[in-house]
């Protein structure tokens, strides 16, 4: 990833500016020193960032960051102080990171800000927001590239287990999406014997298919079992003919 900070050179992202006094602060939020910026962070992230640049600054200027929760429900009052630190400048520095590290218990859904002041003047305030766990699930799989979604549904292969519990030998499985035609799935020269069971595998070209289907079972003496619908999208399908 781009460090942070070269991006504050260019087109400032979800960052203000304002004057405090000779001293000019931006500033942007991020999940690390070296990762892009961003307002919305996971209630599991364990430190929130604030990279900012300073322009105008000398040395022993202080840079003082207020860390608020500005709407988190009932986890806090509205407006609540979170933490507040204090960065003293030193020679040519005229950047840096203020962190807030994750709570115990993680961090409470909602909005924050952090305001940020140069010798005890308001120079910027940074926002952003902590989303619920299963919010940013989803935001994060609906950002991920549709292809390799697709590619990885393809790859699957979805498997399920026949148990014979009759008195003859499974010797033919048809199966069928529609409940009226019915093809012949493939159980091997052998069959499945008198109770004995078989772990069998779909294949890839149903993968796109719907998750219920029907059995037949074709036994020894040809005679054929009725239709049974399975769902076999379920995890360790076991079906008992």
């Amino acid at each position: 990833m781009k460090r942070a900070l070269t991006l504050l050179t260019g087109i400032m992202i979800c960052a203000s500016v304002a004057r405090a006094g000779d001293v000019k602060v931006k500033a942007v939020m991020t999940t690390g020193p070296e990762d892009d910026p961003t307002t919305t962070f996971a209630a599991d992230t364990p430190k929130v960032f604030a990279m900012f640049k300073t322009v105008g600054a000398q040395k022993g200027d202080k840079i003082r960051g207020v860390w608020i929760a500005e709407n988190v429900g009932s986890a806090a009052p509205a407006n609540s102080k979170i933490d507040e630190k204090t960065l003293t400048l030193e020679g040519d520095t005229d950047d840096g990171a203020l962190s807030l590290s994750k709570p115990t218990k993680g961090w409470p859904p909602g909005k924050y800000r952090l305001q940020i002041y140069a010798n005890d003047e308001l120079a910027t305030t940074v926002k952003f927001t902590i989303e619920a766990m299963e919010k940013a699930e989803k935001r994060d799989a609906a950002e991920k590239p549709a292809k390799a979604s697709d590619e990885s549904a393809d790859d699957d292969e979805y498997t399920f287990t026949v148990r014979n519990h009759n008195v003859q030998r499974i010797t033919r499985l048809l199966a069928s999406e529609d409940g009226k035609n019915y093809s012949q799935f493939d159980i091997g020269k052998e069959g499945i014997d008198v109770g004995e069971k078989m772990k069998l595998k779909w294949d890839k070209s149903t993968n796109k298919s719907g998750c219920e289907w029907y059995l037949k079972a074709v036994y020894a003496d040809k005679s054929v079992g009725e239709a049974v619908k399975f769902n076999f999208c379920e995890e360790d399908l076991v079906i008992d003919f």
